[in-house]
């Protein structure tokens, strides 16, 4: 089952009580959703299935999101006015992989001068959201996982979790596209990335 946004104390509008036949609405039919797909809503074992698969929806996301800071960071390396040798830079290149997200979008501020605290504000917000993923949401979401509407309200925090990484995401990978277009170089993760927006 893919996630979809949240709406009240349903999934994307849709709460398995509240559609006759349990037919999904049109919006998620042409999303790829379909009556087998939502049914899983349906019972307790089937709301919780669907947390942990959206659980790591997220936190597929959040390492989407790391992947493309790393990218972004190694592009800006090769264009640095700053000359590397081939070993440096590929020490630098793996320096990048083992940075957290928090320092990723620390080197990243320093390299990049930003209008204003926009972009800047996004890149905080998914780093506050990946990390209480990581290292709270079960632990201080535990009491929804007993009842329908709580594990409703889970799944729709997870979506917005997912949304906010992933909002960092694209505009990461944005700004690596729109260097290597501007600059005239090739982005050597065009194909990768394209493929991975699908």
């Amino acid at each position: 089952m893919g996630c979809s946004k949240k709406a009240g104390n349903t999934v994307g509008g849709y709460h398995p009580k509240m559609q006759p036949d349990n037919e999904p609405p049109d919006d998620f039919k042409s999303n790829g959703y379909t009556s087998e797909s939502l049914k899983m809503l349906d019972t307790d074992e089937g709301q919780l299935n669907a947390i942990f698969a959206c659980f790591g929806s997220a936190a597929q996301h959040a390492q989407m999101f790391e992947q493309a800071l790393v990218r972004f960071l190694v592009t800006y390396n090769k264009i640095s006015p700053e000359t590397l040798s081939i070993e440096d830079f590929e020490a630098a290149e793996r320096g990048l992989h083992k940075k957290t997200m928090g320092a990723l979008i620390k080197e990243l501020r320093k390299h990049v001068n930003f209008p204003d605290e926009t972009v800047p504000g996004y890149f905080e917000a998914a780093l506050k959201q990946r990390n209480f993923l990581m290292h709270h949401f079960f632990l201080d979401r535990c009491m929804d996982l007993g009842n329908t509407e709580g594990r409703m309200r889970l799944l729709g925090e997870l979506l917005s979790i997912q949304d906010e990484v992933d909002r960092g995401r694209v505009l990461t990978n944005a700004m690596r596209i729109a260097v290597c277009e501007t600059l005239g170089i090739k982005d050597e993760y065009a194909i990768t990335a394209s493929l991975a927006d699908k």
